[in-house]
């Protein structure tokens, strides 16, 4: 509320030019007016507050506990949303919409966090939704608007999955649950296709990381060198930071020193073993043995486990990829054999009791072979 006159000098009516000096946001008619023009303005003074690291008056901050946002569209909701967890103080941005209550509105969910206790041995904070804030205030200043939803999701999953066994909290499937409930929110605040399969990616795996160093070297490569996993070691960080004391907080973060001396070790071995960086064999040269364009996901499963043993040193030329090649698909087309074979019994069997009309045709396709009798 100020402007300029012809001569270039502010015209202040409502102090504005004090507010801003005291880092102060207040509004300049009764609050619960101002928001009930466009309640949007109510996410908005959070938002400014959490980018300009002001102070929101009292008056106006108290009168945003009574906005009610279902009038407004959920892309509206979700740019405002978008702009808090860009800022720096994304922290204090989420913490203002949890406390006013504008944070269940938007993404209820959230709320059945609270109360939702954990292991204490591996959570000294205890309550869920107390680690998931935490996670989110341990997030790098420059943490992308992804990685800043899967902290603030990434438990999502444990209030419906919390089992108790002998006395010890569970939360089973938690991360693959969440990834799905994650999915269901940020498609109902429609987030585009791409941010929504980067967070569902990231909260899927932010157990699985947990267990690197009991993966095979393969695995470890799979993941380390997938696009999305950068932000996934930042995740890891944040929830170890978010899980653990002040003096566990050094030894803790152990887990992510292996990975980068891991990360460090491999990029050495890429430039030793330029192996690691050609293809061996494609898959035209696994169809042509023995194989149809039928068999592309057989032939995917293939070119997979060469570039495992590649990874493991167990391959190292053309020639041992094609013989490796040349047995998984005699070992394929084995089994697909037998399993022919056997269905080809089982409807022998039912054509002589007079419940199918057919047998296995040439190609191995199976036809509309029941008769109406077995129907």
């Amino acid at each position: 509320a100020i402007a300029l006159d012809k001569a270039g000098y502010p015209i202040d009516y409502f102090c504005g030019i004090a507010d801003m000096a005291r880092r102060r946001i207040k509004t300049i008619e009764e609050p619960q007016i101002t928001y009930k023009r466009d309640e949007l303005r109510a996410m908005r003074v959070i938002r400014i507050a959490t980018e300009k690291d002001f102070k929101i008056e009292e008056k106006t901050y108290n009168a945003l506990k009574n906005v009610k946002l279902d009038k407004l569209s959920d892309e509206r909701i979700r740019d405002e949303l978008i702009k808090i967890l860009k800022s720096l103080n994304r922290h204090r941005g989420i913490t203002m919409l949890d406390d006013t209550g504008l944070l269940k509105q938007i993404i209820p969910e959230i709320e059945t966090l609270k109360g939702t206790d954990q292991d204490e041995t591996h959570h000294p904070e205890k309550d869920t939704f107390i680690h998931t804030m935490l996670a989110l205030k341990s997030l790098p200043p420059n943490a992308s608007v992804e990685l800043s939803l899967a902290a603030l999701l990434h438990d999502i999953g444990k209030p419906i999955t919390r089992t108790i066994d002998n006395d010890t909290i569970h939360f089973y499937e938690h991360e693959n649950i969440g990834a799905e409930m994650a999915e269901d929110i940020l498609y109902r605040l429609t987030f585009k296709v791409e941010t929504i399969k980067k967070v569902t990616w990231l909260i899927k795996n932010h157990m699985r990381i947990h267990k690197f160093s009991e993966m095979k070297k393969s695995k470890k490569v799979q993941l380390i060198t997938h696009p999305y996993f950068n932000d996934l070691l930042e995740l890891l960080k944040a929830d170890i930071i978010g899980s653990s004391g002040i003096n566990k907080r050094i030894e803790d973060l152990s887990e992510v020193k292996e990975i980068i001396e891991f990360m460090y070790d491999y990029n050495k071995e890429l430039e030793e073993r330029p192996v690691l960086k050609q293809k061996l064999i494609d898959g035209y040269e696994i169809m042509n043995l023995r194989l149809t364009k039928k068999d592309g996901i057989v032939i995917g499963h293939i070119l997979e486990r060469i570039n495992e043993e590649v990874i493991e040193g167990r391959i190292n030329t053309k020639e041992e990829a094609c013989q490796y090649a040349k047995k998984l698909v005699d070992e394929y087309l084995q089994f697909s054999g037998n399993f022919k074979e056997q269905i080809q019994k089982a409807l022998n069997h039912l054509v002589e009791k007079g419940l199918a009309k057919e047998t296995i045709k040439e190609d191995g396709e199976i036809g509309d072979s029941l008769s109406e009798k077995s129907e």
